[in-house]
């Protein structure tokens, strides 16, 4: 069991954190296979549990029910024993393990993309709900980590908007990536 000890703010006095460590494991692992549903409330309802129950599994207070488990792994693929031991891959069929924390390369290009999207959104007029701006960005990333990937496996620079913060994606001058905005609008 995780014991670790906690001053309270100001009073000098410590709080004892008795949440099982695998239980705080298994609800860092949870939150992953939340974020694959449109919502929380969706995630919540196919789990057949209300969002405050499921926000106590992902915090580790409360221990995750195996049906619970099953029923949020299941729709998308994941497997049972990486969600509950962190063991072998997310999802099954898959040969990668959990997914990586995204690296500095990672966090610029979306960083570009976001700021790319901002500026042709402004500079075209567009307005686009938040969801289909996430929608937008996620198909952005796939289509440029593909570039990216064969420009390496041919031996080609990698532009710095693909790999170096502070490089803006220039939406309006790869007519993929607009016809993606406008498609989604």
């Amino acid at each position: 069991m995780k014991s670790t000890t906690k001053p309270t703010s100001g009073s000098g006095d410590e709080v004892r954190d008795e949440r099982p460590a695998s239980d705080i494991q298994v609800g860092q692992r949870l939150s992953l296979v939340v974020g694959l549903f449109d919502t929380k409330r969706s995630a919540a309802k196919v789990a057949k549990t209300t969002p405050e129950m499921l926000a106590r599994y992902v915090q580790g207070v409360h221990r995750l029910p195996f049906e619970v488990a099953v029923r949020l792994a299941d729709p998308h693929g994941v497997s049972l024993q990486w969600l509950a031991f962190g063991e072998g891959p997310m999802r099954l069929g898959d040969g990668d393990h959990a997914p990586a924390l995204p690296t500095a390369s990672d966090e610029a290009l979306l960083g570009n993309l976001i700021e790319g999207l901002e500026s042709y959104l402004l500079a075209e007029d567009l307005r686009l709900h938040p969801r289909h701006k996430a929608r937008v960005v996620v198909l952005f990333r796939r289509l440029l980590d593909r570039r990216r990937a064969k420009m390496l496996a041919d031996g080609l620079d990698v532009p710095p908007e693909l790999s170096t913060a502070g490089h803006p994606i220039d939406i309006a001058a790869d007519p993929d990536l607009a016809d993606i905005v406008r498609l989604v609008q």
